[in-house]
């Protein structure tokens, strides 16, 4: 009788999942058995919420990851256009799986940026920043942005970043992933009091 119990906890567990979408800043990510991660490289916001509309799955979505808008930065919409095709994400992914958890990430900074183009991620950031607190009740807002630049505070890190300049190296999936490991602790914990 324990043997079918735990059996049918298993069989549930591996029905339920998260997906982790972005873009090629989400690739290569290891958060968990759970976790799907879909990443597209090159892909803009627009390009996510797209994949988002397709995206098919039997499983449950408890909760649903975005690591987008590392490749709108270079384009020629401004820092307010993004916010707007963010929240137009958001709104789909609320009403895809309405019962999950929307987790998101800061955009994350690259070390080919002009100064210009930091001021518009670090003004992206927080108007995203005060979109998903205020907006979108129930999405959680990781910011996560301190470990990825030197200590002057505009500069982003080398040694989080591929020798590319742009994507993660090991150590910066294992800060997105430490981010997000915590999240779901802390959330997990504050549920159960």
């Amino acid at each position: 009788r324990i043997n079918e119990y735990e059996v049918h906890t298993e069989q549930h567990e591996q029905r339920q999942m998260t997906p982790s979408i972005g873009d090629s800043m989400a690739k290569g990510l290891n958060l968990g058995p759970k976790v799907h991660v879909v990443a597209r490289g090159g892909a803009r916001i627009e390009d996510i919420l797209r994949e988002v509309v397709r995206w098919q799955t039997d499983k449950a979505v408890q909760s649903v990851a975005l690591i987008v808008g590392t490749n709108d930065i270079t384009s020629d919409c401004t820092a307010q256009q993004m916010v707007w095709a963010y929240s137009h994400l958001l709104k789909t992914v609320k009403m895809r799986f309405p019962s999950a958890e929307i987790i998101c990430f800061n955009i994350l900074p690259r070390a080919d940026l002009s100064m210009s183009l930091r001021n518009k991620l670090v003004r992206a950031n927080m108007l995203l920043q005060d979109c998903v607190i205020h907006e979108f009740r129930g999405c959680t807002w990781v910011l996560c942005w301190r470990y990825f630049l030197e200590n002057c505070g505009c500069c982003p890190r080398r040694d989080v970043l591929g020798s590319d300049g742009l994507h993660l190296n090991r150590l910066g999936k294992g800060i997105i992933g430490d981010a997000l490991w915590y999240h779901f602790r802390h959330h997990k914990a504050s549920r159960v009091r």
